[in-house]
């Protein structure tokens, strides 16, 4: 089903894809997500295309001439290595913290070893941690 409603001086289109298509399930998602109170009717697809069709169209940008120097923000950085060395302790836990923040994220909880993905329990030092154990490890090794 097609809405139309005003917002803000301007009238805003929408495509309504609830299953209660009754006036007040269509005012109170219109409400909840849009702007409170607004006044909105169907219409036709004819209708939609005529108000996408009225906006007005972005601009493309005006390239800069050739002899301009590009704009940087004077700060330079450096790509990570692709593979980080073997003796590299530092990157790799650092590498493993930042992964056992996204598990813990994803709804990863304390005493799983496995939440790596690996089929075996995580490991550093010989000791296994789960993720919020490996991130007070770091910690403490920060100091």
């Amino acid at each position: 089903m097609l809405i139309a409603f005003e917002k803000d001086g301007a009238t805003a289109v929408m495509h309504y894809l609830g299953a209660d298509t009754s006036d007040d399930a269509i005012s109170a998602h219109i409400a909840k997500a849009h702007c409170i109170n607004a006044k909105w009717r169907r219409i036709t697809k004819e209708e939609y295309k005529a108000i996408r069709d009225a906006r007005p169209k972005p601009q493309a940008p005006v390239k800069a001439p050739e002899t301009q120097e590009p704009a940087t923000s004077g700060i330079m950085v450096q790509p990570p290595p692709a593979v980080l060395a073997p003796d590299d302790t530092a990157g790799r836990l650092a590498l493993a913290v930042s992964l056992a923040n996204y598990a813990i994220a994803a709804g990863c909880e304390a005493g799983d070893y496995r939440w790596h993905g690996g089929d075996k329990d995580f490991e550093w030092g010989g000791q296994r941690y789960d993720a919020p154990g490996l991130i007070e490890y770091a910690k403490g090794v920060l100091g």
